[in-house]
């Protein structure tokens, strides 16, 4: 999926009025509309908080819709992050979620990032794919698309790396490296 397809499922998300969203980390993200909670109050964010601080000071289902760019990869618990993530979202309420590729060189290059993420990462912590009890965690993969060079498009490699995220990853992405994850979740809750 191009960058343009991509960005035309999140961008509605974020521009919808009248439903409660939540700018996570937000920095210096403005995005209007949404409320805001990051660690330093620099940012003027509507909530200052440690994200690593357990729980977040929301109620249970409060926000339609949570964006959380470049941020999880910088907190110790992702477990923990995607719980709560899914308790202060309502039922059938969307997550985007952005992080760096494990190939990319934006992974290691910053000291304060303390996980490293695949494009099958999420599948794991998700009922569907997870190999341990996570009752507290209900989401689904709506939609996941790893990022690329401009470059590599010349070889189609976003299109094949998409389209088998397995294989890229145990036999090219040595060679082809992604840039960023990108991933849709739906928050589903008994």
């Amino acid at each position: 999926m191009d960058s343009q397809k991509w960005w035309k499922k999140i961008v509605p998300l974020m521009k919808k009025e009248g439903i409660a969203k939540l700018n996570m980390g937000c920095g210096t993200k403005v995005i209007p509309g949404c409320t805001t909670i990051d660690f330093n109050a620099a940012y003027k964010p509507d909530f200052v908080h440690d994200l690593n601080q357990y729980p977040y000071p929301f109620e249970d289902n409060s926000f339609d819709f949570v964006f959380c760019s470049q941020v999880i990869e910088h907190l110790n618990d992702t477990v923990k992050t995607l719980e709560e993530i899914a308790r202060i979202t309502k039922h059938d309420g969307m997550v985007y979620i952005g992080v760096p590729h494990y190939s990319s060189r934006i992974a290691f290059a910053d000291p304060t990032h303390v996980r490293h993420f695949a494009a099958t990462t999420f599948s794991h912590y998700l009922p569907e794919g997870c190999y341990m009890s996570l009752e507290n965690l209900q989401m689904e993969v709506v939609d996941m698309r790893m990022t690329f060079s401009k470059l590599y498009w010349l070889f189609l490699i976003p299109l094949f790396a998409n389209a088998m995220p397995r294989f890229y990853e145990d036999h090219l992405a040595g060679i082809f490296p992604a840039k960023f994850i990108d991933v849709l979740l739906r928050v589903k809750k008994k």
